[in-house]
């Protein structure tokens, strides 16, 4: 933001980092110490390779790429072409992403009609757990599995953490939270032996 132009990148480095990092600007975007800020328009796959290119990333190392509501934001030809320009850069990759689906019940029109199918255009052509899952496999990626948010939450989030976090805040409205979940689905995908591994443990039979 403008009014911000002038703060100290540094400060946005983890807390346990050297205030002294330096801080250099790159044509790919920030260099901060032995982290790198890439900035690149998803809507230009060849660009955003190119940009991590250029910041080093090597692309024969086994590499987590995580999204968070971000491909439910783009029009389907621009998510799956950026998911396959990824996929092609990289040799062993696991993909881990969170996007809403289920458009076609009750609670999903409502949210349609609240959202604007034009401003979550992913919702409207993604609408099956299936459909998330082929966006990856029809795009190069050897394996991949997608599941509900609530179904994800109950056989990836260990019984410990469940007991923990009801601590923390209690939750008297189970029913709505469910249903809230079964809109988001969580998205697994692989390509490269390593991370197929990955996946097998993380998500077996899903």
């Amino acid at each position: 933001l403008p009014e911000h132009a002038e703060a100290p990148l540094a400060a946005a480095a983890p807390p346990e980092a050297p205030a002294s990092w330096p801080c250099a600007e790159e044509a790919y975007g920030f260099r901060i110490g032995e982290w790198r800020l890439v900035q690149a328009d998803l809507r230009e796959p060849e660009a955003v390779v190119a940009a991590l290119a250029a910041a080093g990333m090597d692309p024969a190392l086994p590499t987590l790429v995580i999204s968070e509501c971000v491909l439910v934001y783009m029009a389907a030809e621009e998510s799956a072409a950026v998911v396959e320009a990824v996929g092609g850069a990289l040799h062993e990759a696991l993909w881990v992403t969170y996007d809403m689906y289920n458009p076609d019940d009750t609670f999903g029109r409502v949210m349609l009609r609240n959202l604007r199918p034009s401003f979550i255009p992913g919702m409207v052509a993604y609408p099956t757990l299936a459909s998330h899952e082929r966006r990856f496999l029809d795009r190069g990626w050897g394996q991949a599995r997608s599941a509900s948010m609530r179904s994800a939450y109950e056989r990836l989030v260990p019984a410990s953490e469940h007991r923990r976090v009801a601590r923390v805040e209690m939750l008297d409205e189970l029913e709505q939270w469910h249903l809230l979940m079964e809109h988001y689905c969580l998205t697994l995908a692989c390509k490269g032996h390593a991370c197929e591994a990955v996946l097998a443990e993380l998500a077996p039979g899903a």
